[in-house]
């Protein structure tokens, strides 16, 4: 799971709880998080382009 635009304060408190509660499997994610949540970029390896 990748997550994007955790700045602010409140996005870190939650971050930092989520994670201490167990993180991704074991705690279900914050709905404020869920919005910040994005897709993990393509494997990178020797079929990228040069």
């Amino acid at each position: 799971m990748w997550l994007g635009l955790v700045r602010d304060e409140a996005a870190i408190d939650l971050l930092e709880s989520w994670l201490a509660a167990g993180g991704p499997g074991l705690a279900s994610l914050p709905a404020a998080l869920s919005l910040q949540v994005f897709p993990a970029p393509k494997s990178v390896g020797s079929d990228r382009v040069r």
